[in-house]
């Protein structure tokens, strides 16, 4: 797995799609299931990249770069994965980053696996804002909202985001996931009722028991 995420790295800062995207193909047909492949390849690759580029071994071209490359082939793989997707199980999701956060590979992958697992989701992507998304909410009505939070200065704002978009006429369930939910404490900006993701796993884990809910309603 090291050397496959040193070769994935490396093609991400040539900007090789069709490398990166070879190391990915050989890592699924080794056995590596989606969550595995998003964690521990597309991730800490990402991650890799930023630490090398906080310690001025990269460029902020290359880690852009980097980026642009990341996102052509998670997309890629997205659609690789359609001719395994479950049937669409009726349940929907909107996800989003806070106002100002601009990391979204994370709802990214979420919605892809989500995706996946026969939910019909809407990626509304970075920075949005809040006035946006509680539009968007009220339009589409889904049964689910998931925001991504990674920067701690951007936290601020995250218990207004809770409070109105919780309160949307369809009363739809919120999730908040990104870096800073396995790094703090953030209970006291959310209510009894908004869920916490760590991981994909936890996510993967919830998804099953609304699915099995609706299952069990019917």
């Amino acid at each position: 797995m090291k050397n496959a995420q040193s070769i994935f790295v490396e093609a991400l800062l040539a900007g090789d799609e069709d490398a990166a995207w070879d190391c990915v193909c050989r890592l699924s047909e080794a056995g590596f299931n989606s969550i595995s492949l998003y964690e521990n390849v597309f991730t800490k690759a990402m991650t890799q990249i930023g630490f090398l580029w906080e310690q001025n071994k990269v460029t902020i071209a290359e880690e852009h770069l980097a980026t642009s490359t990341c996102n052509f082939v998670l997309t890629r793989y997205h659609h690789y994965m359609r001719k395994w997707s479950k049937p669409k199980n009726g349940k929907t999701m909107m996800l989003l980053c806070l106002d100002q956060e601009q990391h979204d590979l994370g709802v990214k992958m979420c919605a892809c696996l989500l995706e996946e697992h026969g939910w019909t989701t809407r990626l509304l992507g970075a920075s949005v804002p809040l006035e946006q998304a509680e539009l968007m909410g009220e339009k589409w009505q889904p049964d689910a909202i998931a925001l991504s939070v990674s920067i701690p200065y951007h936290a601020r704002g995250l218990d207004l985001y809770v409070n109105t978009l919780e309160k949307l006429p369809h009363k739809p369930t919120l999730l908040i996931g990104g870096r800073l939910v396995s790094m703090y404490d953030l209970r006291p900006l959310c209510t009894e009722q908004t869920i916490l993701i760590k991981n994909l796993s936890e996510l993967q884990q919830w998804q099953q028991s609304q699915v099995e809910v609706s299952a069990d309603v019917r």
